[in-house]
């Protein structure tokens, strides 16, 4: 029998004897397949129902289909990337994109419906099965975190990882692995990590918190904050603040003129000069707040208006408006203690990135204590300058039906409580996840290359 790695959390549909065959034509299957794909995608369980076998209906009436639904698949969607890689003992197999990559097997009954659907994950534990803890394995809690933490750090290339809950009012902390490759080092919530693409968060809440000042609105033109030889572009025309905060701005994810000599710091030589010059030529792939694409270049060049609104530089603003009031001692771009070795996909120990002018897409570094710090200050409600533009971030700008998303802050969609970023740099994953009705949160950190998503979404799920 086949079972998935319950880490994954996505609930095992169905489990088949290995030694049946399929029964429709390939082609056959890896239509209903897409249509299936298609229907979750579109958060449409009634629609995807439709396309289940008898033996699965027997399995899942209509109302558990959407319990599962909602609870075990939605926070993976959407599934991208489909791509056929062949049949195992019958099966359509398939490399599917989520929260982390997957494969997807699949098979039809004989009435060419559904009854065989589950995620596998593609990358098998090879390590052995000792990992340092200070879980306690007492409570719940410490019952939940482990069956979402210790097969991720059974995964080939998995390092340490540090956790932090904020559970019914309270603080928790939760640790594996080592600091390093081969020590005996635990890490604690106080051990640094890079926290990549979370570091949007900061910057679209201080483009609210500009809002808020009055110093800007999020609809005035980008091409206002910029040199004159920069604005004349036409190209830049049309594109406002919001639109960078929330990637619809038009721009590729990466400029043209980065330098690649060295593949592991891709901007430590990507200066403003770098910037301004491959924004007076810039061109689009697509019309400005039609289309989400995600950006660092578009958020690294918020950053950049931001200093120039403020006349500080993107360390200081971060430090002056939300750390530094918040206590969060070990958040920023240059911090002290004790910190945790990145490591690339094959265990090679990596650099911390410098991305220079384009910092505020990527760039800080936290702890778990921090970083849940700032997840629970997304659960409070205030009326002084900060809370407010946080709840100004949270505001929905953009939604297509698939991407929804605040100022940089991501929705599980159909999920509206929840709000989300992850982060990702050459040795590091982060992942922040906060229920706004519940008022839970969790943040996970790795130093490593395995994606840290469905962990804290896997532990979210099981709180509430």
């Amino acid at each position: 029998m086949r079972h998935t790695p319950f880490y994954l959390f996505v609930v095992l549909l169905f489990v088949r004897p290995a030694y049946a065959q399929t029964t429709q034509p390939e082609k056959q299957t890896d239509s209903i397949t897409r249509l299936f794909i298609q229907a979750m995608n579109g958060i449409r369980p009634d629609s995807a129902y439709q396309f289940l076998g008898e033996d699965m209906r027997k399995q899942y009436s209509p109302e558990k289909w959407q319990k599962t639904f909602h609870a075990g698949i939605q926070p993976m969607v959407p599934f991208k990337d489909l791509q056929f890689a062949g049949t195992k003992d019958g099966m359509n197999v398939y490399h599917v994109n989520s929260t982390i990559p997957l494969l997807l097997y699949a098979h039809l009954d004989a009435r060419g419906k559904i009854d065989g659907f589950w995620f596998d994950n593609p990358n098998k534990a090879t390590k052995p099965a000792k990992v340092l803890s200070d879980n306690p394995l007492k409570s719940r809690l410490d019952t939940i975190v482990e069956a979402a933490v210790r097969p991720y750090m059974q995964l080939s290339g998995s390092v340490g990882l540090s956790t932090g809950i904020r559970y019914n009012g309270q603080d928790y902390f939760y640790n594996y692995g080592t600091i390093r490759l081969g020590g005996d080092t635990l890490p604690d919530n106080h051990t640094i990590y890079e926290i990549g693409s979370i570091t949007k968060t900061f910057t679209s809440t201080l483009l609210a918190l500009a809002v808020v000042q009055k110093k800007v609105t999020l609809d005035q033109p980008i091409t206002e904050f910029l040199p004159d030889s920069v604005a004349a572009n036409p190209a830049l025309k049309g594109i406002t603040l919001k639109q960078l905060a929330n990637h619809t701005a038009g721009f590729p994810k990466l400029p043209s003129n980065l330098d690649w000599t060295r593949p592991e710091q891709p901007y430590e030589h990507y200066d403003q000069a770098h910037l301004f010059r491959y924004m007076k030529t810039a061109t689009l792939v697509s019309t400005p707040g039609k289309v989400y694409a995600y950006s660092n270049l578009g958020v690294g060049l918020l950053g950049v208006i931001l200093e120039r609104i403020y006349g500080m530089d993107y360390a200081a603003l971060v430090s002056k408006y939300i750390t530094g009031p918040q206590g969060m001692k070990h958040t920023g771009i240059a911090v002290y203690g004790k910190t945790a070795q990145g490591y690339d996909g094959t265990l090679r120990a990596a650099e911390m990135w410098d991305m220079n002018s384009v910092k505020s897409a990527g760039m800080l570094r936290s702890d778990a204590a921090d970083l849940l710090k700032y997840a629970t200050l997304q659960l409070e409600e205030g009326k002084d300058p900060l809370h407010q533009a946080i709840t100004l971030a949270h505001q929905p700008t953009f939604n297509d039906g698939t991407t929804k998303i605040g100022l940089a802050w991501n929705y599980v969609q159909q999920q509206d409580d929840w709000i989300w970023h992850n982060g990702m740099t050459g040795g590091f994953r982060s992942y922040l996840v906060a229920d706004t009705a519940t008022h839970n949160a969790v943040v996970v950190l790795a130093n490593s290359s395995n994606g840290t998503e469905v962990i804290g979404q896997q532990i979210l799920i099981y709180l509430k």
